[in-house]
């Protein structure tokens, strides 16, 4: 990437190294904290609930629907080959499978599984008319919110079936959540270690979640990647008919090797916690149950040494200030409730 002809000379290549080795390491840096802060609120929270009285109060969640969403054949426009289009039976998942969407060779389920779509994070469309005219025929396409993340073309046998699928895609894009980690802890660890990673490196834009773990650290690496050395190289080149395709070629080059140092930072990280995380949450519970009990019978010593001074001035001069205003408040609804007395004897005694 770096030779005469590369847009990216050694200088840049330089800095966009760095910059993924900083953030990398900050990365790993990070996460060991945040993991050893969600242990220590979920050891908390075990030791010493939250009496919440709304909680009692609230319905329960309904249960995720398991129906699936809609199958059907569809042809789909390759990733590498761009021009190649093949046909593949699709198999949308409901509620209960995240809306995953999975794609087979052959006419239904049985065949092999070629590829799944994961919706959250993509906006399903309509061709637009110069798709339309690329491509030959109306079609679907889902785009992703950002530029990491392929595009995917879709069409379909009839305009009645396209209207039909739009919508289901519309809806699994609405409605699916980016997959997390199986293990609660390590997921909340990540999703605190991502908000001090932006909050490092001044990234203070609104961000959506919108793949797995590894997928999402590297979509913010790009975005800082970008930021802060890309944008120039991108600005520096000949407005001609090349530039858009020569950004698209940086951002793959670019994009492959953050994916790669992305995942390899995550497996490392969540690894080294992974297969010990029950010992270490449960060692954290045992170091942290003396120090809860010390605060809640401190608590219990405030309360009661500030009961002991306040209660009886508020007893004293609460009376003697509330008295008349509870008696101008509650005069007409006294004078309701006799008069309602005096109805009802008045009209039970015509009746007796």
């Amino acid at each position: 990437m770096g030779n005469s002809l590369s847009p990216i000379d050694e200088p840049t290549q330089t800095r966009i190294n760095d910059l993924l080795q900083e953030v990398v390491k900050q990365f790993s840096i990070e996460f060991s904290k945040a993991y050893a802060q969600v242990c220590i609120k979920n050891a908390k929270k075990e030791l010493e609930p939250e009496e919440d009285m709304l909680a009692e109060l609230k319905l329960l969640d309904y249960p995720p629907s398991e129906m699936n969403g809609k199958t059907g054949m569809l042809t789909k426009r390759g990733d590498v080959s761009k021009s190649s289009w093949k046909s593949r039976f699709f198999v949308m998942q409901g509620e209960k499978g995240n809306y995953k969407v999975d794609y087979f060779d052959g006419t239904d389920d049985k065949g092999k599984l070629k590829g799944s779509i994961y919706c959250a994070g993509y906006t399903a469309y309509e061709f637009s008319a110069d798709d339309i005219i690329e491509f030959g025929e109306p079609g679907i396409k889902l785009v992703p919110w950002g530029y990491g993340k392929r595009t995917w073309w879709m069409k379909c046998p009839d305009d009645a079936e396209r209207k039909e699928w739009l919508k289901a895609f519309q809806t699994a894009c609405w409605k699916a959540k980016a997959p997390r980690d199986q293990d609660a802890t390590i997921a909340e660890a990540f999703d605190l270690t991502i908000k001090k990673l932006r909050w490092h490196f001044w990234c203070w834009s609104w961000y959506g979640d919108s793949g797995d773990e590894p997928q999402r650290l590297a979509e913010f690496v790009t975005d800082l990647m970008e930021r802060n050395v890309l944008n120039e190289v991108f600005y520096k080149l000949p407005d001609n008919a090349m530039k858009s395709m020569t950004i698209d070629a940086i951002r793959k080059a670019v994009g492959s090797s953050v994916k790669t140092a992305c995942s390899s930072a995550w497996l490392s990280s969540a690894g080294a916690v992974r297969s010990m995380s029950t010992t270490i949450q449960s060692q954290v519970k045992d170091l942290i149950a003396p120090l809860v009990e010390k605060e809640k019978v401190f608590k219990e010593t405030i309360v009661q040494k500030v009961s002991g001074t306040v209660d009886p001035f508020l007893s004293e001069k609460g009376s003697e200030v509330l008295k008349p205003v509870l008696d101008v408040l509650f005069q007409p609804v006294s004078d309701a409730f006799v008069y309602a007395v005096q109805g009802f004897y008045s009209h039970m005694t015509e009746k007796i």
